[in-house]
This record gives structure tokens, sequence and C-alpha cells, in this order.
């Protein structure tokens, strides 16, 4: 029994993305913003007085600086204020 056309379009779609997602210039990416948040997060707690308090602000200045372009930048900057509100806003 054949598959239906829907069916085919959406797993070409599937296969596609995965591709896009897993291509080593892309995983690079992602382990460099890994290792950058990672590391501005430890030396974030080293600082002394209240700002090592908040040394959970240090990561996302990592990611902004070493995300691949503006526009992505950006939106994850936009999203991740979004996500802070939401989650200020529900504790």
């Amino acid at each position: 029994m054949a598959e239906a056309p829907l069916l085919q379009r959406a797993r070409a779609s599937v296969t596609g993305a995965v591709r896009q997602t897993l291509r080593p210039a892309r995983l690079l990416i992602a382990a460099k913003c890994a290792l950058a948040a990672t590391l501005a997060w430890l030396l974030g707690r080293l600082i002394p007085g209240e700002v090592g308090e908040f040394a959970y602000y240090a990561p996302l200045g990592a990611l902004i600086g070493v995300a691949p372009s503006l526009a992505a930048s950006l939106r994850s900057s936009i999203e991740t204020l979004i996500a802070l509100a939401l989650g200020i806003g529900v504790a």
C-alpha cells in the first residue's frame, strides 16, 4: 500500500528539518554557545558582592555574544525576555 502524498510530504519535510538541524556547522555553534554559557555562569558566580548573586544573567550575555547573526541574536533575546517575564509572572 503506497503512502498518501500528504504523508510523503510531511515525512520529507521532517527529514529535511532534521538534516538541517544536525549539520556540523550548527552543532559547532551549539557547542560554542553551551561552552560560553557555562563559562559565563561559572565566572559570574565568582564575582564578589551582590553582582555575584545574579550570575544566572551571565549566560544570556554569552549567548547573545556567540549567536551567529544579529537577527538570530535579537530573536533569541526577545524569546528569553518573554520566557523570563512569564517565569516571573508564574512565580
